[in-house]
């Protein structure tokens, strides 16, 4: 569910804002803290949340990071959004959750 929102906002205008935001923070420190604040802090509880929720369902591991969730759902879309440029649907988000998310957030170091 949470990637199907991630894909819905970057298919929006507000996706192609938070693109060009993006774009700019690249070269503006104090853009890029408001955008680290929004985009990663606020957030921040809500992919806490997501992996609580999997820990206690025995899906993974109780020292799974919190922050690798965001890491590589966010990259990837980001990527597919400015680099790639090809729509963030279903097929897509389906790829992110089954073949990247589930093998890197279950992945055990030993």
């Amino acid at each position: 569910a949470l990637m199907t929102v991630a894909c819905q906002l970057g298919n929006s205008l507000d996706g192609e804002v938070v693109a060009g935001v993006m774009t700019a923070a690249a070269r503006n420190p104090v853009l890029a803290k408001t955008m680290h604040e929004y985009m990663y802090e606020k957030k921040h509880a809500v992919h806490e949340a997501v992996i609580g929720r999997a820990v206690q369902r025995g899906e993974l591991d109780p020292a799974t990071d919190p922050d690798l969730l965001h890491e590589v759902l966010h990259s990837m879309v980001l990527a597919r959004r400015l680099e790639i440029c090809e729509a963030l649907d279903g097929e897509f988000a389906r790829h992110v959750v089954d073949d990247v998310l589930i093998p890197v957030l279950t992945h055990r170091t030993t």
